[in-house]
């Protein structure tokens, strides 16, 4: 991720996040420079009138992708941002996911968020900590869904394709070496160093799926707060001084932060799995998505006569399906772009749950 040193220098984002192949980290990286110096240049210095370091994030395509073709373009950023807006997170092959597997099926772009209740000197107040994934990481056989071992029961009693069609999907369903890139944004007031530790409890979420941190796997994660504005550039003095009061949340007070961090992060991947759909790469490798599969497997021979869930039943709040399961949307630019301070409404506001489970069905943590 570059930009990172300066993150974890001041504790200040300054830039949009931007998530691509690992071919186009270059373009990108230009392409943020672009939009800052059309939209803030100084017109007497012709500088951009504050210090940007470009934060962009990549995981390998190349399975599904001509990643050599190195087809995104710094305009393509520019557009990106421009066009950047409060509509929910399309899901599954879009943007920076288009091309991307996740233990062995079509992986790509994920999202979900947790609402926390909270504090201010008495006052009750609602924070919402959520999670966006591009996820590009891990074998089929470790894959769980609500803590069932969907990957083993799938590899294990499914013979549905053809041995030819196996061995064109053997590399890519095999890999456990990958990528996941995790951006948890919040609005409940953090200084940077709670925001390090709300970024570690993406793991926990990623190892409940299964992942967990194969060598070579760049699993990176990020994490920021929205809470507090912190002027740009304040007038300079030698003279340390004071001007600003910021509030942050009592670190005895943060657990419910870290658990909504980690079930977020669970979810967003399976959003992103269940979001996905089949995909053919220049070399004729097709990979499909999970969702049948999962729905198969997570039936009667776990939890009786009734299913334990089916993508009919994950009806979240306000009308928004659940993964984007039926409006997974292709996307032409191979890039994913958050604007800071400007989430969409769909990571900070919006909470998640999961009705018509039986109320024996065991832990459904980073569902409900």
């Amino acid at each position: 991720m570059t930009g990172s040193h300066w993150l974890d220098e001041t504790g200040l984002l300054n830039s949009p996040i931007i998530l691509t192949n690992s071919f186009s980290v270059g373009a990108c990286y230009t392409g943020i420079y672009e939009y800052a110096v059309r939209e803030y240049r100084d017109k007497e210095s012709g500088l951009v009138d504050w210090f940007l370091l470009p934060v962009v994030a990549e995981t390998c395509d190349l399975y599904l992708n001509d990643i050599g073709a190195m087809v995104v373009t710094p305009d393509m950023v520019v557009r990106g941002i421009d066009q950047a807006n409060a509509d929910f997170v399309k899901e599954g092959n879009t943007g920076g996911g288009t091309g991307m597997v996740c233990q062995g099926f079509k992986g790509g772009t994920g999202n979900a968020s947790r609402i926390i209740d909270g504090l201010v000197f008495g006052a009750e107040v609602m924070y919402t900590v959520a999670a966006l994934v591009q996820a590009n990481y891990g074998a089929k056989r470790d894959l769980h869904f609500g803590g069932v071992p969907v990957g083993r029961l799938i590899a294990e009693q499914d013979a549905i394709a053809t041995a030819e069609e196996e061995s064109q999907r053997e590399d890519a369903r095999k890999a456990k070496d990958g990528s996941i890139i995790v951006v948890i944004a919040t609005d409940a007031p953090l200084h940077p160093t709670q925001l390090q530790r709300l970024a570690k409890r993406a793991t926990v979420g990623l190892s409940r799926v299964g992942g967990w941190g194969s060598n070579s796997s760049g699993d990176i994660f990020i994490a920021f707060s929205t809470a507090e504005k912190i002027p740009r550039a304040p007038d300079f003095s030698w003279k340390p001084r004071v001007e600003q009061n910021i509030a942050v949340v009592q670190d005895v007070t943060i657990n419910a932060l870290f658990e909504g961090a980690a079930d977020a992060t669970e979810e967003a991947i399976y959003n992103a799995l269940i979001g996905a759909e089949d995909m053919e790469g220049p070399r004729g490798v097709k990979i499909y998505p999970c969702g049948q599969d999962i729905q198969r497997h997570l039936g009667s021979q776990f939890f009786g006569s009734e299913p334990f869930v089916t993508l009919e039943k994950l009806l979240p709040c306000e009308e928004v399906t659940l993964g984007s399961a039926f409006q997974a949307c292709h996307h032409s630019y191979d890039i994913l772009i958050l604007p800071i301070l400007q989430c969409c409404p769909n990571l900070i506001g919006k909470r998640r749950q999961l009705v018509g489970i039986p109320l024996t069905v065991p832990s459904v943590r980073g569902l409900a």
